[in-house]
């Protein structure tokens, strides 16, 4: 697992948007961390198919990178992240 860092040109203030790369997962596709607005960015897939995008508020920077070095990802984010932030479903 790699955390990379880059530019976001979404949102479009061009926040430091932090990305978990290199990572399997049955039920996740890709995660997203804004550090300056403790945002967590998480895509998920089933099978292959994009199932949805959610927003997750106030997650701190450590639990970005516990998820990160979690040998699960997605037993982790059901132990420590669905249903703890207020979570939005993106488009």
């Amino acid at each position: 697992m790699k955390i990379t860092h880059g530019k976001s040109l979404i949102p479009k203030n061009k926040r430091l948007v932090h990305t978990l790369k290199g990572f399997e997962s049955s039920n996740i596709l890709k995660v997203l961390y804004f550090k300056s607005e403790k945002i967590l960015v998480i895509e998920f897939h089933k099978q292959g198919k994009f199932t949805g995008r959610y927003k997750y508020k106030d997650v701190s920077y450590q639990r970005f990178l516990m998820l990160g070095k979690a040998e699960s990802k997605g037993k982790y984010f059901n132990s420590k992240i669905r249903g703890r932030y207020e979570t939005t479903k993106m488009s």
